[in-house]
């Protein structure tokens, strides 16, 4: 009688274990002025330990980002981009409009390592020597762990 009651009471724990978790991290930087000379500024966004929920792995997987660019409204022909650097690997960059927010599950199932990190880079074809930022870019990392 007693092991009837345990098989099922273990097969509820084995499930239990099973099931991951979410956790989202958001993250916000002001980018630096965009120069005709450099012609590019960079905001940086990367999930450090003390970001993750207590209990969670640091070795959490990506399931999607949500971000949120500013603009250079001085600037002429601005572009942005949404990249990320895996640990070990080449930017992974995908073009993104400025002033503009979405989510991607472009960079999916990604570990995110101490070298890994998502930029939001800002360009421009044209403008004055120095145009500012109308403001912060924010990075929202979604995992699962």
């Amino acid at each position: 009688m007693m092991k009837r009651k345990l098989l099922p009471l273990a097969l509820m724990l084995v499930w239990i274990s099973g099931v991951a978790a979410e956790a989202s991290v958001t993250k916000t930087a002001t980018p630096n002025s965009l120069s005709r000379i450099s012609g590019k500024a960079i905001s940086m966004h990367r999930v450090s330990g003390t970001d993750y929920p207590r209990g969670s792995s640091m070795s959490a997987a990506l399931v999607g980002v949500s971000w949120s660019a500013t603009s250079y409204p001085q600037s002429i022909g601005e572009f942005a981009e949404l990249c990320m650097k895996r640990q070990g690997a080449q930017e992974d960059c995908h073009p993104i409009t400025p002033g503009s927010s979405g989510f991607t599950q472009v960079f999916n199932n990604s570990l995110l390592g101490y070298a890994s990190y998502i930029m939001i880079k800002h360009g421009q074809t044209g403008g004055p020597a120095r145009s500012l930022p109308a403001g912060s870019n924010s990075v929202t990392f979604h995992l699962s762990y």
